[in-house]
């Protein structure tokens, strides 16, 4: 917050030497030397171009690693396999980019922020200029319901407040004057003296001096903070790392076979081409090129499924880490309040009276000073409106900061009411003693604790109508006391549901407000996210903790009251040190956290520069959407694991039979055009994985890539396929056309009845039903494996023989084997790794 800093630390004298060399405003050749210096009055941060989101779209290894696996099917004379592979990259890549770029395009950027003109005072006059050139020294008038477009200094107000929520998460408006501030101001919150651009005039009017344009505004220094902040996703960090090893084991294993096959059977016994050919094959068929396609088979149909709630989508792979969040932090206005007033409770003997008479100390404004006008004007029923339309207003004092109360006279029948409203401090000094001062006040007092808001309301009958003078500041004694006014920020109906079942989800809920820690541990109380309500600290007293009190407090607080963006991106900073991160807001305060967590999340109606740090927008606003999303984040997640494991134990499994059985036979075990078709049919049922059904109790829990069981758990099963493999080589070696036959029978339908087997960690038939798609898909392929064979297309371009019936049973009692011994390692294996 270095805007209003740099500025106060101006003294008086510099302040007032400013202000008289500008007393008739800065002339046009000033305002024009000014703007080469400080440049325009806007808010800019990088946006990437259609060219650059679809080069991110292609920046895998695995895409490098299947452009090179195509080129090499061309080679061969593949065509077919080539182009498949292609189409493979093509349709991944395009999905990506038209996903992402749509959803740059629905969102709107921070120029919203910026009104179009604002009226200054220029040459020794007014005029309207464009907020775009704006510079510091303009002297500008604001008004109720003008934005303000800079940063600026108040020199003159009359009745002037502020909605600042946006900016501090502050969802009452706050009161300015233009006094000079003798302390150093630390935060927001202290420059009374000051507005911020972005933020709204809702009472009064008033006149400033710019002191920060553009990129030197508080906004401009949140944008920063948010927008110099870059981020990839866990899962797709995950999947790169993941990639760079699957490149190595292939070229180190695909180097070793060729180099022992020339070593063991000899040049003269093999042909070097047709040995190249077959190490290429085996190439293609060890890179799973359907993976980047369910990826993104599985991030577009959960962006579909999200889109059907008015969910957005921006980044795609966020769904993904959605599935991976086990904090959650929330910013409290907006997202778990309404971010408006309304009156909560009326302390009064008699209710009807207090607030038709409420609304007649009002004055002449009774609906739109600020929102404590408007919740009470919102509470009157038409039998009250009508009876305030029987009173005739005669003057009035309005509400001034200085005296912290609005003084009203109104008559009716020839009788004369001098109302007060304001704080309940003032008010209650004025009241007739013997009245019951001590209840009011044990409510007064009680309420404050629970971080709400607290208006009383006086009457007086008057003799005559006296001048609202000094005369009138003399009738403001020995008041009646009408009653006491409650006002809060609505807690949303769905937020105590949302966090409980985020809970469910095995979430931490973290509140992050600049918010009072009693509005804020009130509200946390409400959600049953704390035991009472004043476990909250505060951010200044989080700031003075040294590293590990820091790191300790985030495990004994979940709820941080009046805190600044800075601190907020530095909480959960601290969270990532043992947390995946989400975090949940709407304001401009909002921005830098949204921008670090690992996955960002805001709500309708949040602000521009929030929404653009975004990676989902929920265009509804529901908790419930969230938990919804990580739900549905948890879905993708999984079922993705599923495709790797499945594939990399299936390929993995024939790449290392084919292979080793190759140094044994002087022949290739299987031809390449086998083997590359293997790969195809093999992945093809695959391709539906991102369809399957899940478990409910496979979702309880934050999901994250585990590489340790991953890869023990593909090996494990990869070490099965082999042995069966052996068996059948075992069996058919003799024959060469008969092995390579049954072989890719046995190799289809285990790769098929695996995925089966992966998709749970329980036994298959225990497990939720598949999806209909996985299911036909399988089907599918299962029936074209074993009637190929028997086609003129399997013999005469596959070179394989029909096997009898004998061979065939055999064959598909193998694969039974083979997907029951796998039921009962996987089984053994999940009990001891959960243990």
């Amino acid at each position: 917050m270095q805007s209003f800093s740099r500025w106060t630390a101006k003294n008086e004298s510099t302040l007032y030497e400013e202000l008289e060399s500008c007393a008739s405003g800065l002339t046009t050749d000033q305002a024009k030397k000014r703007l080469l210096t400080y440049g325009l009055n806007q808010i800019t941060f990088e946006q990437f171009s259609i060219f650059q989101i679809f080069i991110r779209q292609i920046k895998s290894p695995f895409i490098y690693l299947l452009i090179v696996a195509s080129l090499i099917a061309f080679c061969m004379s593949n065509a077919q396999e080539g182009i498949l592979i292609l189409l493979f990259v093509m349709i991944n890549t395009l999905l990506g980019f038209f996903q992402e770029y749509q959803a740059g395009k629905t969102i709107q950027l921070l120029k919203k922020y910026l009104v179009h003109h604002v009226t200054v005072i220029r040459n020794n006059k007014e005029e309207k200029v464009n907020v775009e050139f704006i510079v510091p020294g303009d002297i500008i008038i604001i008004k109720a319901g003008d934005m303000l477009p800079a940063d600026i200094r108040f020199l003159q107000i009359t009745n002037l407040a502020i909605d600042e929520s946006t900016l501090t998460g502050e969802s009452m408006p706050v009161k300015k004057d233009c006094t000079v501030l003798t302390q150093k101001i630390e935060t927001v919150f202290d420059a009374t003296n000051m507005g911020f651009s972005g933020t709204t005039i809702i009472n009064g009017k008033g006149i400033g001096i710019v002191c920060q344009t553009g990129q030197r505004t508080v906004v401009g220094t949140i944008a920063h903070l948010a927008f110099n902040e870059s981020k990839q996703g866990y899962f797709i960090q995950e999947i790169d790392k993941f990639s760079r090893f699957i490149i190595k084991i292939i070229f180190i294993t695909i180097i070793s076979i060729f180099i022992l096959n020339i070593a063991l059977k000899g040049i003269h016994v093999i042909s070097i081409g047709q040995l190249f050919i077959f190490t290429l094959a085996l190439l293609i068929t060890i890179t799973p090129e359907a993976l980047p396609l369910v990826i993104t088979f599985s991030l577009a149909r959960g962006a579909r499924r999200l889109a059907k709630n008015k969910v957005i989508v921006k980044r795609l792979s966020a769904i993904e880490d959605l599935g991976s969040i086990d904090v959650l932090c929330s910013d409290k206005t907006g997202t778990l309040t309404e971010n408006r007033l309304e009156v909560e409770e009326i302390y009064a003997d008699d209710t009807n009276k207090a607030l038709v008479y409420g609304i007649l100390a009002l004055g002449s404004d009774q609906k739109h000073t600020n929102s404590f006008n408007k919740a009470l004007w919102d509470k009157l029923t038409n039998d009250q409106k009508k009876e305030f339309e029987q009173f005739k207003l005669i003057n009035e004092i309005p509400f001034d900061p200085s005296r912290l109360r609005t003084t009203t006279i109104v008559s009716r029948n020839d009788q004369q009411l001098l109302l007060v409203m304001g704080a309940f401090e003032y008010i209650i000094e004025h009241c007739n003693p013997n009245q019951a001062i001590n209840f009011y006040q044990k409510i007064s007092a009680d309420n404050g604790n629970k971080g709400k808001r607290i208006i009383a309301l006086a009457v007086k009958k008057l003799d005559s109508e006296p001048e609202l003078s000094e005369d009138t500041l003399k009738n403001e004694k020995d008041l009646e006391l009408i009653g006491l006014f409650s006002f809060i920020d609505p807690i949303k109906k769905d937020a105590a549901k949302a966090i409980h079942q985020a809970k469910k989800l095995g979430i931490k809920i973290f509140i992050l407000t600049g918010d009072t820690p009693e509005v804020a541990g009130y509200v946390a109380h409400q959600i049953g996210l704390i035991p009472t309500a004043d476990k909250v600290m505060s951010g200044s007293s989080w700031q003075n903790l040294n590293e590990n009190e820091q790191q300790k407090s985030l495990k004994e607080f979940n709820v941080f009251a009046r805190v600044n963006p800075e601190q907020k991106l530095q909480i959960i900073q601290k969270l990532q040190k043992e947390h995946y991160v989400g975090y949940l807001g709407e304001g401009i305060n909002d921005a830098p956290a949204l921008k670090i967590a690992n996955v960002a999340l805001v709500v309708q109606g949040a602000s521009d520069i929030a929404r653009e740090a975004a990676d989902i927008i929920l265009l509804k606003k529901s908790l419930l959407l969230v938990v919804n999303g990580i739900y549905e984040g948890r879905i993708v997640f999984t079922n993705t694991i599923k495709y790797i494991k499945t594939s990399m134990s299936s390929i993995f499994g024939n790449f290392y039979s084919v292979a080793i059985s190759s140094l044994f036979v002087d022949y290739l075990p299987m031809l390449p055009v086998q083997i590359l078709l293997t790969n195809l049919l093999s992945d093809f049922p695959l391709i539906a994985i991102s369809t399957d059904s899940v478990d409910y109790k496979d979702l309880k829990r934050p999901k994250f890539y585990n590489p340790k069981e991953f890869i023990q758990i593909s090996l494990i099963l990869s070490g099965i396929s082999s042995i069966f493999d052996f068996i059948i080589f075992g069996i058919f070696y003799k024959d060469a056309q008969k092995l390579r036959t049954v072989w890719f029978i046995e190799s289809v339908l285990s790769a098929v009845v695996l995925i089966y087997s992966v998709r749970t960690n329980k036994l298959f038939f225990k497990a939720v039903a598949p999806s209909i798609y996985l299911a036909s898909l399988s089907l599918i392929t299962a029936l074209i494996t074993l009637l190929l064979p028997y086609t003129n297309l399997g013999q005469r371009y596959f070179d394989f023989i029909p096997l009898s019936p004998y061979v065939l049973t055999a064959n598909i009692i193998i694969v039974v084997c083979y997907f029951l011994v796998t039921e009962l390692i996987k089984d053994i294996y999940y009990r001891f790794y959960t243990r």
